[in-house]
């Protein structure tokens, strides 16, 4: 198992990342830089599907604001570090 690293976001959302994969590009992109291009969304209260969640970047970032996320992420790796980070940012209930 790669070793895992905490992840700061300028936005106040923190991340596990594993060393030698793509998780802090990835989460960057989703949840800092709005790669989706979901910035603009009213997200509060609205039920969101994540399939194919990864580590949670878009589903944690969602959930921060207001969203109701269902995460799906077929890989159980990383499925742990969904739960990981949204539990990380206060978001696990969401």
């Amino acid at each position: 198992m790669p070793d895992e690293y905490l992840f700061e976001l300028e936005n106040g959302l923190s991340f596990w990342c594993r060393e030698g994969t793509n998780d802090q590009n990835t989460t960057y992109a989703c949840a800092y830089e709005d790669e989706y291009e979901l910035a603009d969304e009213d997200v509060v209260d609205k039920l969101v599907f994540d399939v194919g969640a990864y580590t949670g970047g878009v589903s944690v970032w969602l959930a921060s604001r207001g969203a109701r996320v269902v995460a799906v992420e077929p890989v159980p790796d990383n499925a742990d570090m969904v739960r990981r980070n949204a539990e990380l940012n206060g978001v696990g209930d969401r």
